[in-house]
Parts: C-alpha cells; structure tokens; sequence
C-alpha cells in the first residue's frame, strides 16, 4: 500500500532515506547555523547535507579567493572531524521532499503522484506565509509535521546568545520564522542554488555580505 506524505515525513528516524543534519558534539560552541530545504541527490548519495552543486556555489562565495573546491556540507563535517564546532546544518525535513532526488537510488519510497504533489507543488513552492497556510488541509498537516520536528531539533541545541540562524529561502525562512525562543540573529538569504550566491554584474546583497563575515569569524 502506497505512503501518505505524513508516514513518509514520520517514519525518517528509521529510514534509510533520511540524511541527518550536520550538528557537532559540542552543542555549546555553536555560532552560525545554516536551515536549507531538503536533502537531494547528492545528498541521499553521500548522507550528508549540502554537498552538491547548491553547497559548492555557498563555500566558494563564503570562502571568495580561497575557495577549496569543497561543498559547504563537505567542508562542515570536516570541521566537526577535526574538533570545531562552531558551525552546523540543519535541513527543515531530513527526507527529501522532491521526487526526482530519488533518482539516482534504487528502492524509492512508495509515493502517489498526489502524495508527491503534497510535498510539492501546493506545499513547498507555496507562496504562504506561514506553514499551514497553503489551500490545501493535508499540506497543511504535512507543514505542521515539519515545523514540530524542526522545533524540536532546534530545542535540544541549546543555543548560546548570540549564535545566528540562516534560513536558506524562502521554504526555510518560512519555517525559521515561526520557531520560538531562538536565542540570538535570524539572518535571511536566497537559497544558494542556481549560483544566487554569486551574483555576475551586480554586488552581492548586504545580507549575503554579512553572512560571509560571520562564516571567515568562524573559520579563521
């Protein structure tokens, strides 16, 4: 029997397909946190967050001149290997919410076209301004479900004053924007796909231009 959407989201501590966020040990030393989507491709590919061609064009527009060539989930997990823990990822759902990020894998989650549609078109391209505003009931819940677990996740980081959340788009910013008892900056930029990190002709934005001193402060 086919997944709704709501079992599909529930069963993501148990599943294969989830990819977890990019959270160090040390909870206290956290400074800068990034909230993207979804994981993708890559993600699912490898089971780290922001590794593909998002996450490449975000750290070479973070690092400027001194690019590594890395992907900004690639270049966290190796910070938090090597014992630094003032950055991290978080993902608003763990399970992708796109169709196509399956379609590199094998075993692919049982979904309706409707289900999918769900996940999607009438939930995460919506234009509402909260997560449960969408014209449809079941995104709605699907919206609900989401922001309970991405609460929940931001609670048990206890978060020091004066750390900075970067909701990544307009999908993130939605969910950042309702959290309660964040304890410092809520810092908004474009997601970093289709290089809108990296502007061609014009300067980059002030906020995108803040965030890139906030990451050298914590990398240096």
């Amino acid at each position: 029997m086919p997944l709704t959407s709501e079992q599909y989201l529930r069963s993501s501590l148990n599943s294969s397909w989830r990819v977890a966020d990019l959270i160090p040990q040390d909870l206290s030393e956290i400074r800068l946190i990034f909230v993207l989507e979804s994981p993708h491709v890559e993600e699912l590919a490898t089971g780290v967050p922001v590794v593909g061609g998002a996450g490449e064009s975000a750290l070479r527009f973070l690092q400027g001149a001194g690019w590594t060539g890395q992907s900004l989930g690639s270049f966290v997990k190796d910070k938090h290997a090597a014992g630094d823990a003032r950055l991290a990822v978080m993902n608003v759902s763990t399970m992708p919410l796109q169709q196509n990020a399956y379609k590199q894998t094998s075993v692919r989650p049982d979904l309706t076209d409707q289900e999918w549609n769900w996940l999607g078109a009438t939930f995460r391209n919506s234009t509402a301004r909260t997560v449960d505003a969408t014209r449809d009931p079941v995104a709605n819940g699907v919206g609900n479900l989401l922001l309970g677990s991405l609460q929940k996740r931001i609670n048990r980081l206890r978060l020091a004053p004066g750390s900075v959340v970067v909701p990544c788009g307009r999908f993130a910013r939605r969910y950042v924007r309702q959290l309660h008892e964040l304890p410092g900056e809520v810092l908004s930029v474009p997601h970093p796909s289709r290089n809108q990190w990296l502007p061609q002709k014009a300067p980059a934005p002030e906020k995108l231009l803040r965030l890139q001193e906030l990451f050298i402060e914590c990398t240096m």
